[in-house]
């Protein structure tokens, strides 16, 4: 049985996050131009970033560290880039 494009082997499910990102990205963008709203700019940043993780097979993986972010903060921030240590301090 193939998996759909995107899935990991890693502890991170990322084809779950990544059907996520891209309706939240989905969202942010404007209906009459298809561009994202300059009020969004950041979090659009953001969730395109995450999603080049996906697709570069390092999402869930903390840039600081590379130890697997948990799936409880992936769940409450699934832009995260570090993990609970670091992004907490």
């Amino acid at each position: 049985m193939s998996r759909p494009q995107g899935f990991s082997e890693s502890k991170v499910p990322s084809y779950e996050f990544r059907m996520l990102l891209q309706a939240k990205r989905m969202q942010l963008l404007n209906p009459m131009d298809g561009l994202p709203l300059a009020s969004e700019g950041p979090r659009f940043e953001a969730i395109e970033s995450a999603l080049a993780r996906i697709k570069g097979g390092n999402y869930g993986v903390c840039v600081q560290c590379g130890k697997t972010i948990e799936r409880e903060q992936l769940k409450h921030d699934p832009t995260a880039q570090r993990c609970r240590v670091h992004a907490e301090g």
